[in-house]
């Protein structure tokens, strides 16, 4: 069996997803498919790897007791944290969006005029209402993990989230190269790795799908490890 060439790949602060690097049509129908199977929603556990976050999804149609989230990189256990904590202290799909990109959505936003948005200076005063949201922790894991790039500071070595946006085409692949600072995008070219939450899609769809999320996440017992 040939050697990697990194062993611990994927295990590295640098190999963190900030958001998702999968498809989110091939996560909507698996949650349609879900729906179909899972006609008692309630659950006693729900086991999901933290990834790009993509499980959230799941929690639309089940309704477990416990939810553990786990990852082989020790530095998405905090960050899983952040995320929860997050979602929990914003009341929409945009608030948390916002929060997030430090930025106010006005009207619609979509992969077409993310640029747009994401060109604004960030808003001090958000900044200060988002870490009030958290604990010190996560505090930290914003100002260290998410605020350069939400900033556009990109990282100085290669990551496996190079940039981070709210919107990307549901039907296109995301850019990501493991290992690497680029990812080839739906035409082959190949781009900085980027992570997305594909909002207006799935848990980030609107605000009945975003607390439905949220109710599960705070009523459940979570467990991240």
């Amino acid at each position: 069996m040939p050697e990697m060439k990194n062993p611990r790949l994927f295990q590295r602060p640098q190999d963190l997803y900030l958001a998702s690097a999968d498809k989110i049509s091939s996560i909507v129908e698996r949650v349609q498919q879900l729906s179909y199977f899972f006609k008692e929603p309630s659950i006693d556990k729900y086991y999901s790897v933290i990834g790009g976050l993509s499980g959230l999804n799941h929690l639309l149609v089940i309704d477990p007791k416990e939810i553990v989230f786990f990852d082989i990189n020790e530095d998405a256990i905090p960050y899983c944290n952040f995320i929860i904590e997050l979602v929990k202290g914003c009341e929409s799909h945009t608030d948390f969006i916002e929060s997030y990109f430090l930025r106010k959505v006005e009207g619609s936003l979509n992969e077409n005029n993310q640029e747009d948005y994401l060109s604004k200076p960030i808003d001090e005063q958000r900044l200060e209402t988002t870490l009030s949201k958290l604990s010190e922790e996560s505090q930290n894991v914003y100002k260290q993990a998410v605020l350069p790039l939400v900033k556009g500071e990109a990282p100085l070595e290669a990551s496996n989230c190079m940039r981070v946006v709210p919107c990307w085409n549901p039907h296109h692949r995301v850019p990501v190269g493991g290992g690497e600072a680029t990812g080839c995008d739906e035409s082959g070219k190949r781009v900085p790795n980027t992570n997305t939450f594909f909002y207006g899609y799935g848990w980030l769809h609107n605000k009945e799908n975003y607390n439905k999320v949220k109710e599960n996440l705070a009523s459940s017992a979570v467990q991240v490890k």
